[in-house]
């Protein structure tokens, strides 16, 4: 009876793979680990499993991946995020150019109201 040291792992994020389970592989080729089922996968519960077999005399490197559904579904959260250019943008940021566009069309109107006022005493002298 040949043991075969084999890896079992699943796909992640940023990375290539993160090992979930090591056994051995008996003589009918066959590997029983036991498979977290709090393993998290996408929104329908798949996650993508890999077998390998690494540096070994007969086989050398062997590596096989496919996907099934045996991880836990992990609902799909739609972040609602205001921005700077977005119609929802956050409320600190709204008043603040409310403030900032009022003082503007403020010194806007007083400075016409100088210019009036000017005029007209420049009338009366």
């Amino acid at each position: 009876m040949e043991e075969l040291k084999k890896e079992q792992s699943r796909r992640a994020f940023f990375s290539k793979t993160v090992p979930a389970a090591i056994g051995m592989l008996e003589t009918d080729g066959k590997l029983i680990v036991p498979f977290p089922v709090t393993m998290p996968g996408d929104s329908l519960g798949v996650v993508t499993v890999a077998a390998k077999i690494e540096d070994n005399d007969i086989y050398g490197n062997v590596e096989s991946w496919g996907t099934i559904n045996w991880a836990k579904p992990v609902p799909v959260v739609a972040e609602t995020r205001r921005g700077l250019g977005d119609t929802d943008a956050p409320l600190w940021m709204v008043y603040t150019l409310i403030v900032l566009l009022s003082a503007v069309w403020f010194h806007y109107a007083y400075v016409i109201f100088l210019i009036i006022k000017i005029k007209l005493a420049k009338h009366h002298t």
